[in-house]
């Protein structure tokens, strides 16, 4: 299991349209996919789990990748966040 720490930068935070793109992206593997704030687990893949989770601007949260593939995962997802505009 891989487990980083990541902070989004986005002004307005992972809101709809970058929590939808997420969750495609975290679909893509077939690896367990979560997203944890305020110890709380969410299932990365699903759009309305990530929303659910409030993470906004300036926030922290955890992501951890659990399976086969959960290098390429965590490197995709991670880059996405850092990305995210």
């Amino acid at each position: 299991m891989l487990t980083k720490t990541l902070r989004v930068h986005n002004e307005e935070g992972l809101h709809s349209r970058p929590a939808m793109e997420f969750s495609k992206l975290a679909a893509q593997y077939a690896c367990a996919v979560t997203i944890e704030k305020d110890g709380v687990s969410f299932d990365a893949k699903s759009m309305l789990m990530v929303l659910s989770a409030c993470i906004c601007r300036d926030e922290d949260f955890v992501l951890k990748a659990d399976g086969a593939d959960e290098q390429a995962a965590m490197d995709s997802l991670e880059r996405f966040v850092a990305d995210m505009r």
